[in-house]
């Protein structure tokens, strides 16, 4: 399998990195608060990588709360994201459910859930900074090709979400 470099400060007690995209799979290895997960998200039912770009957009306007669906067919995961308490620090966490599981993943109640395996808090500057870079990194591994290719992603990749993530750290109007 191959790595894909990073060349951005890593965030204390959150890390995330990605693997080449694969019939409409996308490899993923979470470090949170000290533990490790890894496993493949499927874009069958939405796109992993743009929901990701975009609560990193959302994150770095300002307070906010977003939950990333991650589809591991049958089974699924919620990555949460909550910098309402403390708009310069965000929580992260991350669920696992099972295909019966009772908590749907419509529900509000993600952040109050029994199935958290981990938790972190990280600077939200960090964070969203983080997370563009190694989105951008995995782009540059992959080129477009692997993205819009019907054997690989399938979906085009979010060049313009990961430009306004960086564009509104560079203007300091980022929290802090």
């Amino acid at each position: 399998m191959l790595r894909f470099a990073y060349r951005a400060r890593k965030v204390e007690s959150f890390e995330i990195s990605f693997e080449t995209p694969t019939r409409g799979w996308l490899p993923v290895e979470i470090e949170l608060g000290g533990e490790h997960c890894s496993f493949s998200v499927s874009n069958l039912l939405n796109d992993p990588i743009h929901e990701l770009a975009a609560a990193a957009r959302l994150l770095a306007q300002g307070p906010n709360r977003v939950a990333i669906n991650w589809w591991l067919e049958p089974d699924w995961h919620i990555l949460g994201f909550d910098s309402t308490a403390n708009e310069s620090s965000t929580q992260i966490a991350l669920y696992l459910f099972a295909e019966n599981d009772q908590l749907s993943y419509f529900d509000d109640d993600w952040n109050n859930s029994a199935q958290s395996v981990c938790r972190s808090v990280v600077p939200t500057v960090d964070l969203c900074r983080h997370i563009a870079a190694r989105l951008r990194s995995l782009f540059h591994s992959c080129g477009h090709s692997v993205f819009e290719s019907a054997e690989n992603w399938n979906r085009p990749f979010p060049d313009a979400t990961i430009d306004e993530i960086y564009s509104v750290l560079r203007s300091g109007d980022a929290v802090d």
